[in-house]
């Protein structure tokens, strides 16, 4: 007997192939808020399919498991390195000045607020690291693209890899330790120091 999968079940029972794709959509968008404001370890299966107006019958015709959705979540998602990418093209002969303005939305208070929109890895990191070797392999990825929007912008470094991962972890650390004060100020003073750190690393003689 031949293997179908989910999805070639549910357009055997005559579901069209743009229905199964609009229904898989609003799986990932009720997940992907989910897995933000909550963590990956607390999202329900039956939270989720809810969120997206469905009862959880469904969810195992579009995925295998919630480490499958995950996976499938984390590789469309449209995250801050995107955004950097997009914003260093528009000055191609000076990337960090593009990617400057990106970067100063990343590390300001109002972003540390879009909890349920904000950045996968700040997101999920800590809860992904007790999860599965699959849902680790997707982070992964998606720390991946990360770095390489990085990379693209500090160019000028010395090691612009060094520079990438170095300015990640202070823009990730520091959304993060944001989101936990209580003390506006404090808030503001971490941030600032943030962009400044990363500005200086992300620069040309940023690893010196």
């Amino acid at each position: 007997m031949a293997n179908i999968s989910g999805v070639g079940i549910l357009e055997a029972m005559g579901y069209s192939k743009q229905h199964t794709e609009a229904t898989r959509e609003r799986i990932l968008d009720s997940a992907g808020a989910l897995f933000r404001s909550a963590g990956y370890e607390a999202a329900k299966i039956d939270d989720i399919m809810s969120g997206a107006g469905l009862t959880r019958g469904g969810f195992y015709a579009h995925f295998k498991s919630k480490a499958d959705l995950f996976a499938a979540y984390v590789g469309r998602e449209l995250d801050f390195g995107v955004q950097l990418e997009r914003a260093a093209r528009t000055t191609p002969d000076d990337p960090l000045a593009g990617a400057s303005a990106a970067l100063d939305f990343y590390l300001s208070p109002g972003n540390r607020k879009r909890v349920a929109r904000g950045c996968t890895v700040v997101a999920n990191a800590a809860d992904v690291a007790r999860s599965s070797v699959r849902t680790r392999r997707a982070f992964t990825r998606a720390f991946a693209n990360m770095r390489d929007a990085f990379r693209s912008v500090a160019g000028r470094a010395t090691d612009p890899e060094a520079a990438a991962l170095a300015s990640i972890a202070t823009c990730v650390g520091g959304v993060v330790l944001a989101r936990a004060l209580a003390d506006e100020e404090m808030i503001e003073e971490l941030l600032e120091a943030c962009r400044s750190s990363v500005a200086r690393e992300l620069s040309e003689h940023g690893s010196n």
